[in-house]
């Protein structure tokens, strides 16, 4: 089973890459004045995160830490502090869901079993 996932689309349709524990996954997008690279891998069993943006005006690590916990934004501009922010609170969200989908799931299987008991 894949630890971390991912989807890129573009001209020539969707691509999705799976990587594990130990490849960890990696992937960037770039433009003729930007990059937006970054990294998820396992450390100790928690996964640790890292978003970079290299722009024309040099580097700023948007992002780093650990399991969708914000450890540490370095960012000049305003927008792009503005931007940080949207994104700690959709990954907070994203966190939030997938914790209520695997409860669900718990729920349906511990129902299932006791339903197959009787």
């Amino acid at each position: 089973m894949s630890e971390f996932y991912g989807r890129i689309q573009g001209g020539r349709g969707e691509a999705t890459r799976c990587g594990s524990k130990v490849s960890g996954i990696s992937a960037t997008v770039e433009s003729w004045t930007s990059v937006l690279a970054t990294t998820m891998h396992d450390m100790d069993g928690e996964h640790r995160t890292y978003i970079d943006l290299h722009g024309k005006h040099g580097m700023s690590v948007l992002y780093v830490g650990f399991n969708a916990d914000l450890a540490y934004t370095h960012a000049q501009d305003d927008r792009v502090k503005e931007a940080l922010k949207a994104v700690e609170d959709a990954i907070k969200h994203l966190d939030q869901a997938a914790h209520a989908v695997e409860d669900d799931a718990r729920a349906d299987r511990e129902e299932e079993m006791c339903s197959s008991r009787t």
